[in-house]
């Protein structure tokens, strides 16, 4: 996956999809699909199945609503409220059990 070291950092702003200003979740992962050459369409693959570049789909609260990119196979590169867009292990278990679903861009 190509490095996206100069997003870490970029606030978060709801509804953002520009780096120089602010980027909220699926701001980022649009930001991420554009680098990559690939275009905001995916298919779901089973979680075991991951890998960089992937769309991890998070409820928070039971809800559906936040996203994050696989970096490897133990860190997400997401945009949070309070922290910006950081790099955080999903696999522990606070963020696991929020994972809803993954998805691979086609």
């Amino acid at each position: 996956m190509t490095d996206f070291d100069d997003l870490i950092g970029v606030p978060y702003v709801e509804d953002g999809r520009d780096p120089g200003t602010g980027l909220d979740c699926y701001g980022l992962v649009l930001v991420i699909a554009e680098r990559i050459g690939r275009r905001p369409e995916w298919r779901e693959v089973p979680f075991s199945s991951r890998q960089a570049g992937d769309v991890l789909a998070l409820s928070v609260l039971g809800v559906p609503g936040h996203t994050g990119v696989v970096i490897d196979a133990e860190r997400m590169i997401h945009a949070a409220r309070g922290k910006g867009v950081c790099v955080e292990r999903y696999t522990g278990v606070a963020w696991r059990r929020r994972v809803s679903g993954v998805f691979r861009f086609v």
